[in-house]
């Protein structure tokens, strides 16, 4: 997520089942994904709407990826939890990244996909789109 250093956060977007998220920014589009190893399942818990408003029209000044914790259920039941830190000067999202596995494999955000954007221009077409 070190490549959103220095972008203006305009809109965060998280599925649902929290297995990918869409972060636009002042120039470009950033797809990640939970992803994990054969016999895990990774995923983010949905900040609230609130702590996303947080970042919101705000330049990222650092990332972070820190508190990791293992919590084990025994009998191959293990879920790991880690937040990714977004900061700015008016305060800081952190998303929870969830996996669930056996013991043996773990979980990661992946940056997927980046795309240049002009974010207002996207959102007119995207607003005549759904008219149509």
């Amino acid at each position: 997520m070190q490549s959103l250093i220095g972008h203006i956060i305009q809109k965060i977007e998280i599925d649902n089942d929290g297995e990918r998220m869409i972060i636009t920014t002042d120039s470009r589009r950033f797809t990640y994904a939970a992803a994990g190893d054969c016999c895990a399942v990774a995923y983010l818990i949905l900040p609230t709407p609130d702590d996303i408003q947080t970042v919101i029209k705000q330049k990222v000044i650092a990332v972070d990826v820190r508190d990791f914790r293992r919590t084990d259920k025994g009998l191959c039941d293990v879920t790991d939890t880690e937040f990714y830190s977004i900061q700015t000067h008016n305060g800081d999202l952190d998303l929870e990244l969830r996996t669930d596995h056996n013991g043996y494999y773990g979980g990661w955000l992946e940056l997927t996909e980046t795309e240049e954007c002009w974010p207002i221009f996207d959102e007119i077409r995207e607003e005549a789109q759904a008219e149509m």
